[in-house]
């Protein structure tokens, strides 16, 4: 699975959000090289991922529009996270996230890769499952309670809202992005008067090949 997050100033966070679920089967589109359209094994955007995260997102929007104090709790802990004790330590949370992922592995890699716009990071760990994904959209379910893996509460990947407003996660099993300007979007259509709005909470289901051809480095790290 692969992470990549756009490193922004905040004067540059309104660049290049959008509101949309970007799909696109590729019949017409080069391929970069290391993007193979015919693999198998990387679902797309209509994958069991991505039916799960729409019909919880669907749960989320109705809780909000029925208990509008959700919204702002919801806010106030990942901006705990974000700049609490989570502040500086993205790096320190990606990599133990990688381990458990290769913990039910026979061994593998990790990579981080920076740029000026971005941070990527990718392992060769398990797949994403229904539980993993959960944990990322809610606090505290996190699987790895319990047991001797790194990550307990699923708050690290949390930390990521420090330095990107649009942190995206990339696997075999689905793909998909979180988006403060889309969330506030949305959510302002169920709660219109709270003063602030949680990011990790409605994520927009990824084509993995569509962001893999049009960033080479993603597309490399697919692989």
């Amino acid at each position: 699975m692969a992470k990549r997050s756009r490193r922004q100033k905040k004067q540059e966070r309104s660049r290049g959000q959008t509101a949309m679920v970007k799909q696109s089967d590729m019949s017409d589109r080069p391929l970069r090289p290391g993007v193979e359209r015919s693999k198998p094994d990387w679902c797309g955007a209509q994958g069991a991922a991505g039916e799960y995260i729409l019909a919880e997102s669907e749960k989320t929007l109705a809780a909000y529009r029925s208990q509008p104090n959700l919204v702002l709790e919801h806010a106030n802990y990942e901006e705990d996270t974000a700049r609490g004790r989570y502040a500086t330590r993205q790096l320190f949370e990606l990599i133990p996230n990688g381990a458990d992922a290769l913990s039910e592995s026979a061994g593998g890699r990790i990579g981080l890769r920076f740029t000026p716009t971005h941070l990527y990071c990718a392992d060769e760990g398990q797949p994403i499952d229904e539980d993993g994904v959960r944990a990322l959209m809610f606090s505290h379910l996190s699987p790895k309670r319990g047991t001797s893996e790194i990550g307990r509460f699923g708050l690290g990947f949390k930390s990521l809202l420090g330095v990107t407003e649009r942190p995206e996660f990339f696997s075999r099993t689905g793909s998909f992005r979180f988006d403060r300007e889309r969330a506030l979007q949305i959510i302002q259509s169920v709660a219109p008067d709270i003063e602030r709005y949680p990011v990790l909470r409605l994520p927009e289901v990824l084509d993995p090949w569509l962001e893999g051809n049009s960033d080479p480095i993603l597309g490399e790290m697919m692989g």
